[in-house]
């Protein structure tokens, strides 16, 4: 004879579950994350390479999981696996570029895993690459929707490439300069960081990047300084301590 179901009990199991750390935790990141997408498309209007990344892995998604559904019952496995693989990358580039794996503690051992065993999903040239193999494929499935998806993470994966090689030669251009004409001091140097680190967390974030590139007298773009921020920041905690600008800064030193 079965036990009867108890209502009562699924709704006490969701709300422990929907209070739990783990799941408080992620919906800080997603509201903090959802704020921060909202004031970079109300602001001057230029989409940041991360909105364009987060629409096209969205858009990945989606069109994996209906074509996906769609194959499954007409049998076409070899597509259907493509749309697996399609839906893997879209998820991979939402949870990467909404920050979910870097603030949460629970995603901690898979942002490891990316780091030791794919460090090219966290380059440029890598995520321009990804993107771009991935585009292809979903045109490759000749679906309208599939297409459009398609042509658009294509014409990301290119902004990705073109916009991270013309922020690296401009910052190059002024860092070479800096050093031979003895512009900038390394304690020079610390002081135009401390004073963009305005909330003294010892990291810049982007916004307070941008300020500080702007005092050594970078030219850069909204997508520009965007990708100069990923490029600088090699541990991908999303702020850029000084070290990592010391580093990146003493290249120039062997450039003179």
């Amino acid at each position: 004879m079965s036990t009867p179901v108890n209502a009562s009990q699924y709704v006490n199991m969701a709300r422990g579950l929907a209070s739990s750390p783990d799941a408080l935790e992620a919906g800080a990141v997603a509201k903090a994350t959802a704020k921060e997408i909202q004031e970079e498309i109300t602001g001057d209007g230029a989409w940041s390479l991360r909105v364009l990344s987060l629409i096209a892995g969205g858009a990945m998604m989606l069109a994996s999981i209906s074509g996906f559904m769609r194959k499954f019952v007409t049998f076409d496995w070899d597509s259907a696996a493509l749309d697996i693989i399609v839906f893997v990358v879209g998820l991979g580039v939402v949870l990467v570029e909404s920050g979910l794996l870097v603030k949460l503690e629970s995603c901690s051992s898979t942002n490891a895993m990316i780091n030791n065993n794919a460090p090219f999903l966290r380059n440029l040239y890598g995520r321009g690459t990804i993107f771009i193999v991935t585009g292809f494929i979903e045109v490759y499935m000749r679906g309208t929707f599939d297409m459009i998806v398609g042509f658009f993470a294509i014409y990301v994966g290119l902004m990705y490439i073109w916009t991270g090689r013309r922020a690296k030669d401009k910052m190059a251009e002024v860092r070479s300069m800096a050093w031979q004409n003895n512009k900038f001091s390394m304690e020079e140097l610390q002081e135009k960081y401390a004073m963009a680190d305005v909330d003294g967390k010892g990291g810049l974030t982007l916004s307070q990047f941008r300020q500080f590139t702007a005092n050594l007298g970078m030219s850069l773009d909204k997508k520009e300084s965007e990708a100069a921020f990923m490029y600088i920041d090699k541990n991908h905690d999303s702020r850029i301590g000084y070290d990592e600008v010391h580093r990146w800064w003493s290249k120039g030193q062997n450039k003179k």
